[in-house]
């Protein structure tokens, strides 16, 4: 793998996404983003159609405690993903680099089902 892309992301345990669905993990990983510095969250830069899609994301320096991903499965067969595989990539980028900012869309626009109760819940939380 290049790392220049960034920081390797693994997964904490072994987890399956059904096919349209997507699900919340939280790595136990503790931050410390310096301030005027954002940490994004996004997929490997060649996922195939064994991997999550992983909603891109991004963290200040309020944030500590793990790193939420939300997975999402687009295909039309379950994926499974094993503990210790690399499925996203964590930059450090200053705001001083940042020229622009610009809406995309959310979740919504990619189709999923909508989450389980708890993990709303979570998400709510986090936001």
């Amino acid at each position: 793998m290049d790392y220049s892309e960034g920081i390797p992301l693994y997964s904490p345990k072994s987890i399956t996404i059904q096919p349209g669905h997507q699900m919340l993990v939280v790595l136990p990983i503790t931050l410390d983003i310096p301030r005027k510095h954002i940490l994004t969250i996004n997929s490997l830069s060649s996922v195939t159609t064994q991997e999550p899609h992983v909603c891109p994301g991004i963290l200040d320096y309020h944030h500590h405690d793990g790193i939420p991903l939300v997975l999402a499965n687009l295909y039309k067969h379950p994926i499974t993903i094993k503990r210790g595989h690399t499925f996203a990539i964590a930059k450090l980028i200053s705001l001083s680099t940042i020229a622009s900012i610009h809406h995309v869309g959310d979740s919504s626009d990619l189709g999923l089902s909508d989450s389980p109760p708890q993990q709303n819940e979570l998400l709510n939380q986090l936001l």
